[in-house]
């Protein structure tokens, strides 16, 4: 979507109901479950979900909540896993940026520490 599209949505945005432009493009919002993202990162890594729940160090109960869709976890939550697939820093950012969370900046100083540990392949610890 270049500027211009951007520009004909917020001018349209302005000037509709709020619901009638969300049924409108539904289809086009990105909507990706956190549950079903991370089972795809699992599956593609050829690990199990208990090996990824212990390296992530997340209570196990709650992992299994995530995994199975039953719990949205916030932004801290999510990046253990990361640690835990072994994701390097574009694979992370693109699974915060998926699942709608903020990405790391490396203006924030806990942010910061996280992209230098994903870049030296560091654990989250």
């Amino acid at each position: 979507m270049n500027l211009e599209d951007t520009r004909k949505l917020i001018e349209e945005l302005s000037g509709c109901d709020i619901e009638i432009y969300l049924n409108k493009y539904d289809c086009e919002f990105d909507y990706i479950d956190i549950g079903k993202y991370l089972n795809y990162l699992i599956e593609n890594n050829s690990l199990s979900k208990s090996e990824i729940i212990l390296r992530s160090d997340i209570n196990k109960f709650y992992a299994y909540q995530i995994l199975n869709g039953m719990k949205k976890p916030v932004r801290n939550k999510v990046l253990p896993f990361a640690f835990a697939l072994g994701l390097d820093l574009d694979e992370t950012q693109k699974m915060l940026k998926c699942c709608n969370y903020a990405i790391l900046s490396p203006k924030r100083k806990r942010d910061s520490i996280i992209i230098f540990s994903l870049i030296n392949e560091l654990s989250l610890m």
